[in-house]
């Protein structure tokens, strides 16, 4: 579909039925048919994990901005293992929340072997064995013994304290220990990892966030150089020729967009309205990098991202939406990925002027593709579902996409997709010689033809109902 103008909202509700857009260009792919299938991945942004490899990325960029020094060559090749092996920190140093009984019990069991060295008899050092304990193995049994003997004397001091039974006392000191233990751990959240260098005034480097609407002339004023960063990327990059680059290519793809602008109140240095935005990174007062987003009432969407290949070590594509993109042999994962971290920050930013803003869209999933695989690292993430268009954790998905290219994710076969189940032509709003009307007045204004009947029908359902009121198609 060629759209000439929607509303935030319009587009919303498209890409929540698998829609993207090219510029002015609306697509939604055919997924049972495609080699290929394309799903519409969304993280929350509100509960962003950082991963270790995504910490390495931003100290390590935060060090070349304090001290101006620049990743070897054999850093980048480890971040780039990293981004393939890492696990989640949630995985790896925390456990799942549980009720407060479950927490107890556990924590009792963790660090209270009073059971188990109860039945151990008082002379049990000198026991003879057969075989020879060497000096280590003392050692960690009267250390063993010495915990054993604080412990009793902890639980004693919490009975008198408390005046309860030993039962009662352990699940205290479990619930004591453990809050001493969440005071003890504080895990850095993204933003103060991304403004951690803003108050150091004898920093290297400078870098500045700057938000520039596409959808005013705002834009004009760094158009050469914002084209002259994305010719350079797309050749380096992606291997286009200098013909492929064109300033008006460039401004068909990125810069013309379908969004109307919609104010929205934020603060000063965020997006004040709804609608397309390039977020530029100038370091030192020079345009080094580029990402082209659309500000909806649900969601910040990732549409494009591009960067100075001289300024690859810096791995930006991380840094602005932490996109790992693992296109070929000039591949960074400092400088692809520094910039998604940025998109995600903008979310949880966005969301406090703008509840109902939560999610990242990082655009579609492509699970039989390892360069676009990379999307379903950033947890916790949502596939759309197809049929159905409803969401599920990507942890429940990738099974499924394991057995099949292509498969339905709702379990549920009763679930349908009731947005385009049985629209009355009623429903259908028609642009037709400056006039607005249903679908039905049209059909009586227009002799038309099975195909054309047959083409708004299925227009119809593919947009749901939704849009199908609210869009007016345009008919010569």
């Amino acid at each position: 579909l060629w759209a000439h103008s929607l509303s935030p909202i319009n587009y919303q509700n498209l890409i929540d039925r698998n829609w993207r857009r090219s510029g002015k260009y609306c697509y939604k792919p055919i997924l049972q048919k495609t080699c290929c299938p394309l799903y519409t991945i969304r993280c929350d942004a509100l509960n962003f994990k950082l991963r270790k490899s995504h910490k390495k990325v931003l100290k390590k960029f935060n060090k070349f901005l304090l001290t101006g020094e620049k990743p070897s060559k054999r850093r980048e090749t480890e971040l780039r293992n990293d981004f393939d092996t890492d696990m989640s920190e949630e995985q790896k140093t925390a456990k799942p929340l549980m009720d407060e009984m479950n927490i107890n019990r556990e924590c009792t069991q963790d660090i209270n072997p009073i059971n188990e060295f109860d039945v151990i008899p008082d002379n049990s050092l000198n026991v003879k064995s057969n075989e020879r304990k060497t000096v280590s193995e003392t050692s960690v049994h009267k250390k063993t013994k010495a915990k054993t003997l604080r412990i009793e004397r902890k639980l004693k001091k919490i009975m008198e304290r408390e005046k309860c039974d030993e039962i009662k006392a352990k699940d205290i000191m479990s619930i004591e220990f453990l809050n001493r233990t969440k005071n003890r751990i504080k895990i850095k959240t993204l933003e103060e990892y991304l403004t951690e260098n803003e108050n150091h005034s004898d920093r290297a480097h400078k870098l500045e966030i700057k938000f520039v609407s596409t959808t005013t002339d705002e834009y004009k004023e760094t158009f050469e150089s914002s084209h002259e960063v994305y010719k350079k990327y797309q050749m380096a990059i992606h291997g286009d020729t200098d013909d492929k680059c064109t300033a008006k290519q460039y401004k068909r793809f990125l810069i013309d967009s379908p969004l109307d602008n919609e104010d929205c109140q934020t603060r000063e240095g965020l997006p004040n309205s709804f609608g397309s935005y390039h977020q530029q990174y100038w370091l030192d007062n020079k345009l080094i990098a580029v990402g082209v987003l659309d500000i909806l009432p649900n969601c910040v969407s990732s549409v494009y991202l591009y960067y100075d290949p001289e300024y690859d070590f810096l791995s930006l594509g991380t840094y602005s939406a932490l996109r790992l993109r693992y296109i070929d042999s000039n591949y960074s994962p400092i400088m692809n990925n520094v910039l998604l971290y940025r998109e995600i920050y903008l979310v949880q930013q966005l969301h406090q002027f703008i509840p109902n803003l939560k999610y990242y869209y990082m655009g579609f999933y492509v699970h039989s593709c390892p360069k676009m695989k990379y999307k379903g690292k950033f947890l916790p993430s949502e596939l759309l579902c197809g049929e159905t268009f409803s969401w599920h954790p990507i942890s429940k998905c990738t099974p499924k996409l394991d057995a099949m290219k292509y498969s339905r994710f709702e379990d549920n076969p009763n679930v349908i997709d009731s947005a385009a189940n049985d629209i009355k032509d009623s429903e259908i709003l028609i642009l037709y010689e400056r006039q607005v009307m249903p679908y039905q007045q049209y059909k009586k204004n227009k002799r038309i033809s099975t195909k054309e009947d047959q083409q708004i029908k299925e227009y119809a359902k593919l947009i749901g109902r939704k849009c199908s009121h609210q869009i007016l198609l345009y008919r010569s």
